[in-house]
């Protein structure tokens, strides 16, 4: 008895052995599974379910704790492998960022969940830009220079500066520089885990206090022989045109006198007049009036009452 026991104790161990076997690899399985995966927008992505297939009763794919293929957002863009049990989802979004849970089970036992975190990231499209600002220190002869790096809002975005050839981490950084270091090359990156962007400067020290006050001393130099440039030129221009404008008014003003006081006025000139008013008038009493003023009195006298007497009518 205890001979057959001693006979069976080896298969026993080796069956043992075999079924941890089967088990590690089924756990290694699991355990090389991708806990995050990153995409960037307009992406498809698979999630593999870590196990095998063979033997499974049930499996099914959960976001966010509800079963992914009731989800209204998802609809016409997600679908399973009947085989291996995969998920596919096509055209990413950012919104579409979150955790993935595979639950299946083998008989009547269900296996471990697994868990996959999708992270959407949208692409970064524009170089980010650098703000430089410089401070001369006269107590040491060198400049504070402050480094800032600016993008447009993403999510998960990281900066990087880099001056000469030190790299740091985030968007700000300040340090010190001497005139005599010369150009300094500085670049700015900012990324994500799909894309990343970068643009570069170049810095240097200098005592800017002097030359700017310089350079505005000139500025207002400048400024003001402009503007008095202009102050002349617009006089000049105005007293032009004046002096035109009498001249002008003057040869007008001669003009007219001499056509009134012009004394070779012909008497065809007159008669001429008298026509005139004999067409606008058109009455045959006014061709007795031989001058003006005698177009005028008759006038005046048709336009006298009817109710005077004869003897008025005589006088007049």
């Amino acid at each position: 008895m205890a001979a057959g026991c001693l006979c069976c104790a080896p298969c026993f161990i080796t069956h043992v052995s075999m079924l941890l076997l089967v088990l590690g690899l089924h756990d290694m399985e699991a355990l090389d599974c991708p806990s995050v995966i990153s995409k960037k927008v307009g992406d498809s992505v698979e999630f593999p379910t870590c196990y095998p297939s063979e033997g499974v009763t049930f499996a099914e794919w959960r976001y966010k704790s509800g079963d992914v293929f009731q989800r209204e957002r998802f609809k016409g863009r997600v679908s399973q492998n009947s085989n291996n049990f995969s998920l596919t989802l096509r055209d990413l979004t950012v919104q579409d960022s979150g955790i993935f849970m595979f639950v299946s089970t083998v008989g009547n036992t269900q296996r471990k969940t697994i868990s996959i975190t999708l992270q959407v990231h949208e692409v970064i499209m524009e170089k980010p830009s650098l703000a430089v600002n410089s401070t001369w220190l006269p107590s040491n002869s060198s400049c504070v220079v402050v480094l800032e790096c600016r993008s447009a809002p993403h999510h998960q975005l990281t900066f990087r500066l880099t001056v000469g050839n030190q790299s740091h981490a985030g968007p700000r950084v300040q340090f010190t520089l001497a005139p005599q270091q010369g150009v300094i090359p500085v670049t700015c990156t900012v990324s994500n885990l799909v894309s990343e962007e970068s643009d570069s400067i170049s810095v240097s020290c200098s005592n800017t206090t002097q030359e700017a006050a310089g350079e505005l001393i000139f500025v207002y130099v400048a400024a003001g022989a402009s503007l008095l440039l202009v102050v002349v030129v617009t006089v000049a221009v105005g007293v032009c045109c004046c002096s035109k404008r009498a001249a002008a008014s003057s040869r007008d003003l001669n003009n007219l006198y001499a056509d009134i006081t012009d004394p070779d006025v012909s008497s065809d000139t007159l008669k001429n007049v008298s026509s005139i008013y004999e067409t606008i008038n058109d009455r045959e009493n006014l061709e007795t009036a031989g001058t003006v003023y005698d177009m005028i009195q008759l006038r005046r006298m048709q336009k006298a009452p009817s109710s005077l007497s004869p003897a008025q009518h005589d006088d007049a």
